[in-house]
Protein backbone atom coordinates (compact mmCIF):
# COMPACT_ATOMS: atom_id res chain seq x y z
CA UNK A 1 0.00 0.00 0.00
CA UNK A 2 1.63 3.18 -0.90
CA UNK A 3 1.50 6.65 0.80
CA UNK A 4 -1.52 7.80 -1.33
CA UNK A 5 -3.75 4.74 -0.20
CA UNK A 6 -2.81 5.28 3.01
CA UNK A 7 -4.10 8.97 3.31
CA UNK A 8 -7.08 7.36 1.75
CA UNK A 9 -7.79 4.99 4.54
CA UNK A 10 -6.77 7.55 6.95
CA UNK A 11 -9.44 9.72 5.62
CA UNK A 12 -12.41 7.36 5.14
CA UNK A 13 -11.95 5.70 8.68
CA UNK A 14 -11.69 9.34 9.87
CA UNK A 15 -15.00 10.20 8.47
CA UNK A 16 -16.42 6.74 9.37
CA UNK A 17 -15.94 7.81 13.10
CA UNK A 18 -16.35 11.08 12.72
CA UNK A 19 -20.27 10.64 10.54
CA UNK A 20 -20.95 7.87 13.03
CA UNK A 21 -20.57 10.04 16.18
CA UNK A 22 -22.35 12.78 14.32
CA UNK A 23 -25.00 10.26 13.98
CA UNK A 24 -25.24 9.36 17.27
CA UNK A 25 -25.03 12.72 18.90
CA UNK A 26 -27.50 14.35 16.57
CA UNK A 27 -30.08 11.43 15.93
CA UNK A 28 -29.97 9.46 18.78
CA UNK A 29 -29.41 12.05 21.92
CA UNK A 30 -30.70 15.09 20.22
CA UNK A 31 -31.68 16.72 23.32
CA UNK A 32 -27.88 16.85 24.40
CA UNK A 33 -27.05 18.32 20.62
CA UNK A 34 -29.79 21.15 21.16
CA UNK A 35 -28.42 21.66 24.76
CA UNK A 36 -25.04 22.01 23.05
CA UNK A 37 -25.88 24.53 20.94
CA UNK A 38 -28.07 26.70 23.30
CA UNK A 39 -27.87 26.03 26.64
CA UNK A 40 -30.03 28.75 27.82
CA UNK A 41 -32.76 27.06 26.03
CA UNK A 42 -35.62 25.83 28.80
CA UNK A 43 -36.14 22.26 28.50
CA UNK A 44 -39.78 22.48 27.71
CA UNK A 45 -39.82 25.92 25.41
CA UNK A 46 -40.77 25.75 21.69
CA UNK A 47 -37.80 26.43 20.63
CA UNK A 48 -36.18 23.41 22.63
CA UNK A 49 -38.31 20.87 20.33
CA UNK A 50 -38.08 23.08 17.48
CA UNK A 51 -33.90 22.49 18.13
CA UNK A 52 -34.06 18.75 18.82
CA UNK A 53 -36.27 18.42 15.44
CA UNK A 54 -33.36 20.19 13.89
CA UNK A 55 -30.84 18.34 15.28
CA UNK A 56 -32.30 14.79 14.01
CA UNK A 57 -31.98 16.43 10.43
CA UNK A 58 -28.55 17.02 10.88
CA UNK A 59 -28.39 13.37 11.96
CA UNK A 60 -29.55 12.03 9.20
CA UNK A 61 -27.18 13.97 6.80
CA UNK A 62 -24.56 12.46 9.17
CA UNK A 63 -25.63 8.98 8.71
CA UNK A 64 -25.56 9.69 5.27
CA UNK A 65 -21.66 10.63 4.78
CA UNK A 66 -21.33 7.44 7.16
CA UNK A 67 -22.70 5.22 4.83
CA UNK A 68 -21.12 7.08 1.86
CA UNK A 69 -17.81 6.43 3.86
CA UNK A 70 -18.17 2.87 4.74
CA UNK A 71 -18.77 2.11 1.36
CA UNK A 72 -15.71 3.98 -0.23
CA UNK A 73 -13.82 1.78 2.31
CA UNK A 74 -15.86 -1.34 0.96
CA UNK A 75 -14.96 -0.42 -2.59
CA UNK A 76 -11.49 0.03 -2.10
CA UNK A 77 -10.64 -2.78 0.36
CA UNK A 78 -13.16 -5.23 -2.30
CA UNK A 79 -11.89 -4.43 -6.07
CA UNK A 80 -8.83 -2.14 -5.03
CA UNK A 81 -10.24 0.50 -7.06
CA UNK A 82 -9.75 4.22 -6.21
CA UNK A 83 -11.61 5.67 -9.02
CA UNK A 84 -14.40 7.24 -7.30
CA UNK A 85 -12.16 8.51 -4.32
CA UNK A 86 -11.93 12.26 -5.84
CA UNK A 87 -15.58 12.61 -5.74
CA UNK A 88 -15.81 10.74 -2.35
CA UNK A 89 -13.11 12.64 -0.71
CA UNK A 90 -14.39 15.95 -2.30
CA UNK A 91 -18.32 15.46 -0.84
CA UNK A 92 -16.45 14.88 2.48
CA UNK A 93 -14.12 17.69 2.22
CA UNK A 94 -16.97 20.01 1.79
CA UNK A 95 -19.09 18.55 4.42
CA UNK A 96 -16.38 19.14 6.86
CA UNK A 97 -15.24 22.63 5.64
CA UNK A 98 -18.67 24.04 5.34
CA UNK A 99 -19.32 23.14 8.47
CA UNK A 100 -16.01 24.70 9.72
CA UNK A 101 -16.79 27.84 7.28
CA UNK A 102 -20.37 28.28 9.29
CA UNK A 103 -18.64 28.05 12.94
CA UNK A 104 -16.50 31.11 11.68
CA UNK A 105 -18.73 33.78 12.01
CA UNK A 106 -19.63 33.05 15.53
CA UNK A 107 -16.18 32.29 16.29
CA UNK A 108 -15.82 35.98 15.38
CA UNK A 109 -18.40 37.59 16.86
CA UNK A 110 -18.00 36.28 20.34
CA UNK A 111 -20.60 33.76 20.82
CA UNK A 112 -23.76 34.71 22.34
CA UNK A 113 -22.29 37.70 24.03
CA UNK A 114 -21.57 38.75 20.43
CA UNK A 115 -25.03 38.30 19.40
CA UNK A 116 -24.06 34.60 17.79
CA UNK A 117 -26.14 31.68 17.66
CA UNK A 118 -23.73 29.56 19.92
CA UNK A 119 -20.31 30.11 21.10
CA UNK A 120 -17.21 28.29 19.45
CA UNK A 121 -14.48 29.27 22.15
CA UNK A 122 -15.92 29.31 25.68
CA UNK A 123 -17.70 26.07 24.84
CA UNK A 124 -15.69 23.16 24.80
CA UNK A 125 -17.39 20.63 22.75
CA UNK A 126 -18.02 23.30 19.92
CA UNK A 127 -14.34 23.93 19.87
CA UNK A 128 -13.95 20.48 19.59
CA UNK A 129 -16.12 20.13 16.64
CA UNK A 130 -14.87 22.98 15.06
CA UNK A 131 -11.15 22.22 14.97
CA UNK A 132 -12.22 18.52 14.36
CA UNK A 133 -14.51 19.49 11.03
CA UNK A 134 -11.20 21.63 10.05
CA UNK A 135 -9.18 18.70 10.42
CA UNK A 136 -11.64 16.46 8.65
CA UNK A 137 -11.65 18.79 5.79
CA UNK A 138 -7.92 18.84 5.38
CA UNK A 139 -7.62 14.80 5.50
CA UNK A 140 -9.92 14.60 2.58
CA UNK A 141 -8.19 17.01 0.66
CA UNK A 142 -4.82 15.22 1.46
CA UNK A 143 -5.22 12.20 -0.94
CA UNK A 144 -6.64 14.38 -3.60
CA UNK A 145 -2.64 15.66 -4.64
Amino acid sequence: MNSLDTSLIVALIFNICWFAGGFHFFCLIPHKAALLLRPDIPPGDERTKLAIASMRFIGGFNFAFLALSLMGVLQFYSSGDTSGKSLLLSASAIAHGSQFALNLPPLVQGGLKGGAPWDVVSNPRMLFIFVMDLLGMILNLIPLF
